[in-house]
C-alpha cells in the first residue's frame, strides 16, 4: 500500500490493523511479491505460509480517534469478512453521515467467517441503506458482486 501511494503520488496514512467486529489478532497471508497482489486474513494460523500477525480493531473505535472523521463514502472488499467489518462499524454507519457504501459480497467465502450473503444485505438495509447490485467482472472473483448501498443524508 505504501508503495502504491508513492507510485501514484498520493498522500495518505497507512493504518496497520484490520477492521473487525471486536479486538483481537489474525494472520494476514502475504501474496507473492507482485504489484497489485492482495493478501487475505485468516482467523486461525496455518503453517507453511508467508504471514504476519495483524491487530483486529472495531471500526467504531477507529472513528474519532486521532481526529479521524466518520466516512461519507466507503468501499469494503474483504473477501468474506464483510459482516466482520460491518458489525464493527454498525454504530458509525447507523448514526453518521456515510451516504454511500460499495461492498463486494463474496457468497462462497462468507461462511468461512460465520456469515451469509443475506446477513450482509440485511445489515445494510437495517442501517437505512437502499441496495442495488453491480456485477464484478473478474476471473478470481467468480460469484462475487458489488452492492451499492445508498442512504439519503
Amino acid at each position: 500500500l505504501r508503495e502504491n501511494l508513492e507510485l501514484n503520488n498520493i498522500t495518505g496514512e497507512v493504518c496497520e490493523y484490520a477492521l473487525a467486529s471486536e479486538y483481537g489478532t489474525a494472520e494476514l497471508e502475504l501474496p507473492e511479491d507482485q504489484a497489485g497482489a492482495v493478501g487475505s486474513v485468516e482467523m486461525s494460523s496455518v503453517e507453511n505460509r508467508n504471514t504476519v500477525e495483524v491487530d483486529l480493531v472495531p471500526g467504531n473505535d477507529v472513528i474519532g480517534s486521532d481526529g479521524l472523521p466518520a466516512p461519507d463514502v466507503m468501499k469494503i472488499d474483504v473477501d468474506g469478512g464483510e459482516m466482520e467489518v460491518l458489525s464493527g462499524l454498525e454504530d458509525t454507519l447507523g448514526n453518521h453521515s456515510c451516504r454511500l457504501i460499495f461492498c463486494e459480497i463474496h457468497p462462497d467465502a462468507l461462511p468461512n467467517y460465520g456469515a451469509t450473503e443475506q446477513e450482509v444485505r440485511d445489515m445494510l438495509t437495517g442501517l437505512g441503506y437502499s441496495l442495488s447490485k453491480r456485477d464484478v467482472s473478474h476471473d478470481s472473483r467468480e460469484g462475487a458482486y458489488f452492492v451499492r448501498a445508498e442512504k439519503e443524508v
